[in-house]
């Protein structure tokens, strides 16, 4: 069976984790059940976005206070999952709140109607990735998940070391940087963070029937950090292009 390198929605590290430490029954993972609490998350999430923008605006404490939160819960629902339907919505919810503060600053820095366009192109990547799975069009093979496991590793080193250059000035991943270099790394992430996200549809059908069903909750923080990470690349994009206008 091949693996997703988000941790989240892993059907190998789900599956193996259920077996291990499952203790009564409750049932086993079903699609539209997963499905079904993932359209939660994200509606939970849509409406914190909605509310932090509104309402809150461009304020550095509660977005550091929604990533710690968010951390938090994500890990907690990841290592335990009997409390995943706990995390779950905290952590949507957290999600939600951080994107609604990007947003604000993005929106009123680079101009007005951004966070719309990079929400419209979520919605539009998310739709054709799963159009094309549903359709088998796109069909995950051995290397799409090769590709994934190297390009999100490569990814995370890149992230990394622009956060140690950071200190120096440099800042070659951030949305002010509109560099060739920039935008290049931009553009991979987005296209990386599709991938994942038509590795976590598939994941999903791996896991039908052979994980118990609490860990529904956790592949559907998975698919939610894929999205909001899509969320962002596009953000930054959009943000980047309107800026060299």
């Amino acid at each position: 069976m091949f693996s997703s390198s988000n941790p989240l929605s892993n059907a190998d590290r789900i599956i193996n984790a259920s077996r291990s430490h499952v203790r009564e029954t409750t049932g086993v993972v079903t699609v539209r059940s997963a499905a079904t609490k993932a359209v939660a998350l994200t509606a939970i999430c849509l409406v914190g976005a909605i509310l932090a923008y509104g309402n809150a605006g461009i304020n550095p404490a509660l977005l550091l206070g929604s990533i710690v939160i968010s951390l938090i819960a994500y890990f907690v629902g990841m290592f335990v999952p009997s409390v995943a339907f706990v995390c779950a919505p905290v952590y949507a919810l957290s999600e939600g709140v951080y994107l609604g503060v990007i947003s604000a600053f993005v929106d009123s820095k680079y101009g007005a109607g951004i966070s719309s366009h990079a929400l419209n192109g979520t919605i539009c990547v998310a739709g054709v990735i799963f159009a094309g799975y549903a359709s088998g069009v796109f069909k995950p093979g051995k290397k799409l998940y090769a590709f994934a496991a190297a390009a999100g590793l490569a990814l995370c080193l890149c992230y990394l070391i622009n956060f140690a250059l950071s200190f120096f000035g440099h800042n070659f991943t951030s949305i002010g940087d509109t560099s060739l270099l920039g935008f290049g790394i931009n553009i991979v992430a987005i296209v990386v963070a599709a991938v994942y996200l038509l590795l976590d549809f598939d994941q999903l059908y791996r896991l039908e029937g052979n994980a118990d069903k609490r860990y529904e909750w956790v592949w559907s923080m998975g698919i939610l950090a894929t999205i909001v990470w899509l969320y962002v690349e596009l953000l930054k994009l959009f943000a980047k292009l309107n800026s060299r206008d």
